[in-house]
């Protein structure tokens, strides 16, 4: 693919984007992503069969770019502490910002695939959140920062609190604080008080 097909792929998918977070998954077409790119039909099929690969690829540079928030940080990140941190403030961000998230999409888009996959995407996010959570506290047990008797249960916890928040910002009404304090009692059980570790949300 040349440097040209590139970024006008890149550019579908950026624009897809905010047609996904504004109308959800269930109701946008092709000729939706067309008209909001300005380009023709074959322009977006010469890259995207249906509305499903589109949104698929949408996804995938959310998760890649999520990614790099958090590894472009690690070079400049000297503790467990910090790295949870900065791990919850990008969950923080999606829940603050919900209406401009992909939340209800990818909801919808759960909806649409259920019984055809055991694993959908939502899982995934959720499992990956565990996983990488639960080697943040592993590690931070073992350099001290944090003194927790099961990271497995501990990780879960901080994800159903962070997962039932983003829910709850596109059904009623979530502040930061409510976020942050909500943060402090998932963290509380395994990270020392005199950390000062709520002092940078």
């Amino acid at each position: 693919m040349t440097d040209k097909s590139v970024k006008k792929k890149q550019f579908i998918i950026e624009t897809a984007r905010e047609v996904f977070a504004k109308n959800g998954y269930k109701t946008v077409t092709m000729k939706d992503i067309v008209d909001a790119c300005e380009i023709s039909r074959g322009g977006l099929y010469l890259y995207f069969e249906n509305v499903e690969q589109v949104f698929l690829a949408v996804l995938e540079a959310e998760q890649k770019k999520s990614d790099e928030t958090v590894t472009g940080a690690l070079p400049r990140i000297d503790s467990q502490l910090k790295l949870l941190l900065l791990f919850l403030k990008v969950l923080k961000k999606e829940i603050i910002h919900g209406d401009k998230s992909l939340m209800m999409a990818i909801y919808e888009y759960c909806a649409v695939k259920r019984g055809e996959t055991e694993h959908t995407v939502v899982q995934s996010q959720f499992d990956n959140g565990v996983t990488f959570l639960q080697r943040v506290i592993v590690d931070g047990n073992k350099s001290g920062e944090f003194l927790s008797a099961d990271p497995q249960k501990d990780a879960k916890q901080i994800m159903y609190i962070m997962e039932g928040l983003k829910i709850l910002s596109r059904t009623g009404k979530v502040t930061s604080s409510d976020v942050d304090d909500a943060i402090v009692n998932a963290v509380r059980s395994f990270v020392p008080s005199d950390s000062g570790s709520t002092d940078t949300l």
